[in-house]
């Protein structure tokens, strides 16, 4: 009787042994839970959205910059010819700003014994770290590589909008300070005025487009 119940313990022993490997090999196979998967989810999420973020960001200043000195070119465009007197509108590239003045005696200058009124706008207020200026090599909408930032006769460059309705040519090209700093022309912007009509595009730098790597914003 001994030796049996000592073979049963023996065997007991044995399966118990058994048993415990295999709920050991279960633990160790076991996968991740659900909440561990949501976590591992949200994570992703965030550094994608981060990434997508930091790509997009050059794009969305350098468009915001463009679309609002395109409006202010129109403003002037339309209070020349509303008004029935000059309005000028003068660059400043070192600045990162530009000028827009009532000039009442069409002489080119603020004259403030004309009444008349000046107010400047900041690339960096509007479009968030926005310059004038382009990568290197890049080619221009005139199909030969960019040799100024802003195209436009005078210095520093001006354009003058008359009550006719018309204005002297010009290209301003935008790029963000990031992108500037890194040569690349990913996210450059223009705006170009054409003196006939004084008609106001705006451009965006397109590598896939040849020669001239820029396509028409609508």
């Amino acid at each position: 009787m001994l030796a049996r119940g000592t073979a049963e313990g023996s065997e007991g022993g044995r399966g118990g042994s058994a048993f415990v490997g295999v709920e050991m090999g279960r633990e160790r196979q076991r996968g991740f839970s659900f909440a561990e998967v949501i976590v591992a989810l949200a994570l992703l999420g965030m550094v994608l959205g981060i990434g997508a973020y930091t790509m997009n960001t050059g794009a969305v200043r350098s468009g915001a910059a463009q679309v609002e000195l395109a409006r202010q070119l129109d403003f002037a465009r339309a209070r020349a010819v509303f008004a029935g007197h000059d309005m000028v509108v003068t660059f400043d590239t070192t600045a990162g700003t530009y000028t827009v003045i009532e000039d009442k005696n069409s002489d080119g200058d603020l004259d403030a014994a004309y009444g008349e009124v000046a107010r400047t706008f900041r690339l960096a207020d509007l479009g968030k770290a926005v310059q004038y200026g382009f990568a290197s090599s890049t080619t221009g909408l005139g199909g030969s590589p960019i040799a100024a930032a802003v195209s436009a006769p005078g210095s520093p460059p001006r354009l003058r909008f008359t009550s006719r309705g018309t204005c002297e040519d010009a290209t301003i090209y935008l790029i963000p300070i990031v992108d500037k700093a890194r040569d690349t022309p990913a996210h450059m912007r223009a705006v170009t005025v054409n003196g006939g009509s004084a008609r106001i595009r705006r451009w965006r730098f397109d590598p896939a487009r040849s020669p001239v790597p820029w396509r028409p914003e609508i």
